[in-house]
């Protein structure tokens, strides 16, 4: 599923918005959770998920086929959990049809 078939989805579900409406509201929600994570903030949605940033610290890597070694700088990366709601929904998902 990509963000079309959300935009999709949601305007099939609400009647009275249209796609151009849907798409902005959908745009404003991801902007959003940019924002805060680029802000160093975390950003939870109550029982499906949770992101958050990690300073990784700078640390040597090596390059297993020539031996070489190297520095890789310390940078912040995202990090993902899912909720309770999300494990049960994935977990209860039949794929018999």
């Amino acid at each position: 599923m990509n963000r079309s078939d959300i935009i999709r989805n949601l305007s099939s579900d609400f009647d009275s918005l249209n796609n151009k409406a849907v798409e902005e509201m959908v745009k404003t929600v991801f902007n959003e959770i940019s924002n805060a994570l680029s802000e160093g903030k975390s950003v939870q949605l109550r029982k499906y998920m949770h992101f958050a940033t990690k300073l990784d610290h700078h640390t040597l890597r090596r390059n297993p086929k020539t031996g070489h070694t190297f520095k890789v700088e310390k940078c912040k990366r995202i990090t993902f959990k899912p909720g309770i709601k999300l494990k049960t929904s994935v977990r209860n998902y039949s794929t018999d049809s």
